[in-house]
């Protein structure tokens, strides 16, 4: 069935391929309408899963302010405590400094005075001439024992002995010189001073 044309036939057999046939372009735009798709359906997905941990972030970013303010007002709560206390310490220093003042005052060794001795003195007699180119006969030479202190301390017996305090132990310790009573106790002070 060939006609007279040969060209014409030529023509027909190319529109048939044609026809059944997709062609090369045709081929490529399928294939890149189908790329196209694909990527489209992969950023979706890819938006969809960043969306999710956009909101799992958003979630902890809540909680971490949350924590943070919390934090901040416990902060400004032992601030405000902490200055409360160095009120207080400035404030027990400065009685610590005075009682330390007080107490080495009193730490401070008495003028020593003899207890239980007798000391001679001398006594006028109250006739005495109040010329001096009057010759007075000889005064009397009398010896008056001297009052010892209101309540004998532990200087008055002859020796440091249990009866003793540690007070006292450690101040005839400085009496006498001995370096480290502070920190000895009443046995090892007994000891030293025996």
């Amino acid at each position: 069935m060939m006609g007279a044309n040969p060209e014409v036939d030529m023509a027909k057999k190319t529109v048939a391929k044609k026809k059944q046939a997709p062609s090369k372009a045709a081929k490529k735009d399928t294939a890149k309408k189908d790329a196209v798709k694909k990527q489209k359906d992969a950023a979706s997905a890819r938006e969809a899963q960043l969306k999710a941990v956009a909101k799992k972030l958003e979630g902890r970013i809540k909680k971490l302010e949350a924590a943070v303010a919390s934090a901040e007002a416990k902060a400004a709560k032992w601030m405000k405590r902490a200055k409360k206390d160095r009120a207080e310490a400035a404030a027990s220093s400065s009685k610590v400094s005075k009682l330390e003042k007080k107490l080495a005052k009193a730490q401070q060794p008495a003028p020593k005075a003899s207890v239980g001795v007798s000391r001679p003195t001398l006594a006028v007699a109250p006739d005495a001439p109040a010329q001096p180119d009057e010759v007075a006969p000889a005064a009397e030479v009398v010896e008056v024992e001297t009052p010892a202190e209101s309540t004998p301390g532990p200087a008055a017996k002859a020796g440091p002995d249990d009866s003793w305090t540690v007070t006292a132990l450690r101040a005839e310790a400085r009496t006498r010189g001995l370096a480290g009573y502070s920190r000895k106790s009443k046995a090892e002070l007994l000891a030293a001073l025996t």
